[in-house]
């Protein structure tokens, strides 16, 4: 088996648990972490921190490299502390790896709840959660890469499929309750069906992401695909037929 097994078709670590990544993201650590004994290494007794150090890196290097340069010495260098560290709080680069796509995830849905947080109306939420993955910044470049990454492994693998289907379970979800707050406020018509419409805005979102990572699109093309959709989507209904603050251009 090679130092990291997604690559042979096998999910990193364990079966579930999304909400250690979650945990991780809040510097919260995960079930079970123990915090590294004093002298445990040049670097420090700061469990968390050098718990954090090693996400980063690992993230850092998914999305820029690939899941091949998940090596320990790889980690360690990017992450600035010893080979014994990662190993000490990672017991095997399967658990690492796991934990740095659920440590990435949930920054990426911290993120985007900071940024839903100013909306007014839930369709207007939905312009702040979605449009942001296509401005091409270098947190949603490497979100992109990351996702990219693991959605190949998970061809393979059922265990690896049950770990992207979480996430993607967890999006959808997302946008369908924004949709029906847009339909209790009124910025959204009654009849729009949420989880369905929900799926079809992600899925659209997922292949102009991945397009936009590859160069095969333009930003400001990725953009007007995903305004035209949205817009045959949600028709204004007509009691909300009244000028609305864009939330694209506010972001």
């Amino acid at each position: 088996m090679s130092e990291y097994s997604v690559r042979e078709g096998h999910r990193p670590g364990t079966p579930g648990d999304r909400g250690a990544g979650a945990r991780a993201a809040r510097g919260d650590g995960a079930p079970g972490d123990r915090d590294a004994p004093t002298g445990a290494g040049p670097e420090g007794a700061d469990a968390k921190s050098n718990r954090a150090l090693i996400l980063d890196a690992a993230v850092r290097l998914i999305g820029r490299d690939g899941v091949a340069q998940v090596k320990s010495a790889v980690v360690a260098k990017e992450a600035g502390v010893s080979v014994g560290l990662v190993h000490y709080h990672f017991a095997t680069l399967d658990l690492l790896a796991r934990e740095a796509f659920l440590y990435a995830d949930a920054i990426t849905v911290r993120t985007m709840a900071e940024a839903a947080s100013a909306a007014t109306s839930g369709r207007e939420e939905i312009d702040l959660r979605l449009f942001p993955w296509l401005e091409g910044t270098e947190e949603f470049q490497q979100a992109w890469e990351i996702w990219g990454e693991f959605w190949h492994a998970s061809r393979h693998d059922e265990e690896v499929r049950a770990l992207l289907r979480d996430a993607w379970e967890e999006w959808v979800q997302l946008i369908a309750e924004a949709i029906d707050r847009g339909k209790l406020d009124g910025s959204i018509a009654a009849g729009v069906e949420s989880v369905d419409t929900a799926r079809r805005l992600a899925t659209l979102l997922e292949s102009l992401g991945q397009q936009l990572t590859t160069g095969l699109i333009a930003a400001d093309d990725a953009r007007r695909l995903l305004r035209g959709a949205l817009e045959r989507e949600f028709p204004v209904p007509e009691r909300a037929r009244k000028p609305r603050r864009s939330a694209e251009a506010a972001i």
